[in-house]
């Protein structure tokens, strides 16, 4: 009962159910036994831990980041990676120093997470050391398509400069939106450590969609262009993939958003929060 986490009340109505007789009247007993085993076993494993993550990344003053999973609901079950509500988030921060002799100083997780506020205001280290969010780039390469299907469903029924709608045959499909959301986490995932970069590589996004025939607009490009792979073998390219110029204007507002600076200089890690949905995943599947 313990390993599936029902308590004692819950223990009492299954034994009651099976016609099998009660939990030991020293339940409580007992359970502080198991609970103080396992809080060692606990405390041994998160030290060892600690001390790994200094050795292996040379930190400065023993500062670490760390990867946080946000509040996630699942069949009865709200939890994440490391506590279950905003009250624990101080918990497991403030006493980083006198546990382990570290600091927690940057935290990676998802936008949306309102973890990081709790712990941002506990101040957990003091004013003079806040706590640095971090982006998850999995999350934000879903913004791009997120905020692309919202704008062809907001745009819907409306017309733009050339008289015609923002989807449809050769225009921004899903397939299109999709095929954009991946080149958008490449363009990051490419170029971490560099934030001008990246953000030249967003760019290049945005202008290899729009050249034509007539004009054509790949000073952005890397290498990787088929444009310019063509014109230094001395071949004729037709731009077959562009997508019309009103419909480009349309999405300029959401590739400005999505290039900023403050935003994508969070992602320079490079990293996700995808261990971390693996490990809730595993929990999971090992219950009943």
């Amino acid at each position: 009962m313990r390993y599936v986490g029902v308590g004692r009340e819950g223990t009492n109505l299954v034994c009651g159910l099976m016609n099998m007789p009660p939990p030991t009247i020293r339940y409580t007993d007992t359970n502080n036994v198991l609970l103080k085993s396992l809080k060692k076993v606990c405390d041994e494993s998160m030290t060892k831990a600690v001390q790994q993550a200094v050795s292996v990344n040379d930190c400065d003053g023993n500062d670490l980041s760390v990867s946080c999973d946000g509040t996630w609901m699942r069949r009865g079950f709200s939890s994440s990676m490391w506590w279950d509500g905003g009250s624990r988030n101080e918990i497991n921060f403030h006493p980083s120093q006198e546990k382990y002799g570290v600091r927690y100083v940057k935290y990676l997780g998802d936008g949306d997470s309102s973890a990081f506020k709790s712990v941002f205001e506990s101040e957990p280290y003091g004013s003079d050391c806040p706590i640095e969010k971090l982006e998850c780039v999995g999350h934000v390469q879903k913004h791009m398509g997120s905020r692309l299907l919202k704008l062809t469903k907001d745009m819907k029924g409306k017309k733009l400069e050339d008289g015609k709608g923002i989807g449809g045959a050769g225009r921004l499909t899903k397939k299109e939106i999709q095929s954009i959301q991946m080149y958008y986490g490449a363009a990051i995932r490419q170029n971490v450590g560099n934030l001008d970069s990246m953000q030249h590589a967003v760019w290049a996004i945005y202008f290899h969609k729009l050249p034509t025939n007539a004009k054509p607009q790949h000073g952005l490009c890397g290498e990787w262009c088929p444009y310019k792979k063509a014109r230094n073998n001395a071949q004729q390219y037709s731009h077959k993939h562009s997508l019309p110029e009103p419909v480009m204007n349309a999405m300029k507002p959401t590739f400005r958003a999505l290039a900023k600076p403050d935003l994508l200089k969070k992602c320079v890690h490079g990293k996700t929060q995808n261990p971390n949905e693996s490990l809730n995943q595993l929990i999971l599947e090992a219950l009943p």
